[in-house]
């Protein structure tokens, strides 16, 4: 135990969610006990309480780790250049392909990230864990705006557009359709629209952004 006081909390928090994840993912997060977690770990009960308040606080702090893989994914997409129409669309695409392989790989953490968190974000008491996912998200929109400004700058975006308003719009269309296909997928199988659904989706939800002048992507 000497040890680990030497070791910085966010150590101790990492070790308690490695093994927090291996339950949820194993057992579900409704028959994981904070008894078990701290086992796993291998800490004491009344240590683990010292990292995190709760069982509830453990997840969401595994839901944000999962956050930042997405938006560092993200953000080292949009370093590509977007010089002609057909860069833009390209990594649209990139970026919405790499939402998918999110839900797709860890669908738990997936639906968490986008379903309503019920904490009160002005309390000054809240856990620092659920802060940042409010920061994390509002880094994952700027992903959206960003798109929308070099759309803008090409001439293939309306200029019009509220960019903060547009950019939660994209955010829920994108993993709103992820979702759905991800949980039909077999139907689409069946009828044949497995490989054409998400690009044929992704490409009519932006398409209704373009100018009159712009030409859609095929």
């Amino acid at each position: 135990m000497a040890r680990r006081k030497k070791e910085a909390p966010s150590v101790h928090r990492a070790n308690i969610a490695r093994a927090a994840e291996m339950l949820f993912e194993r057992k579900g997060i409704e028959k994981t006990t904070v008894d078990e977690i701290a086992e796993v770990a291998n800490y004491g009960k009344a240590t683990l309480y010292v990292y995190f308040a709760n069982k509830d606080e453990i997840f969401f702090y595994v839901v944000h780790q999962h956050m930042l893989e997405l938006l560092t994914k993200l953000n080292g997409i949009i370093e590509a250049e977007t010089s002609t129409v057909a860069h833009w669309y390209e990594t649209y695409l990139e970026i919405c392909f790499a939402i998918h392989n999110c839900c797709k790989d860890s669908p738990l953490y997936f639906d968490a990230m986008i379903d309503e968190i019920d904490v009160a974000v002005d309390d000054p008491d809240l856990p620092m864990t659920y802060r940042e996912i409010y920061a994390t998200g509002e880094e994952l929109e700027k992903v959206a705006t960003i798109m929308m400004d070099r759309g803008v700058e090409l001439g293939l975006i309306k200029d019009s557009l509220s960019y903060s308003e547009t950019a939660m719009y994209f955010w829920g269309a994108i993993t709103g359709i992820v979702r759905m296909y991800e949980r039909k997928s077999s139907y689409y199988n069946q009828i044949g629209l497995a490989e054409s659904f998400l690009p044929r989706a992704f490409l009519g939800l932006v398409n209704g952004y373009l100018v009159e002048s712009g030409a859609e992507y095929a």
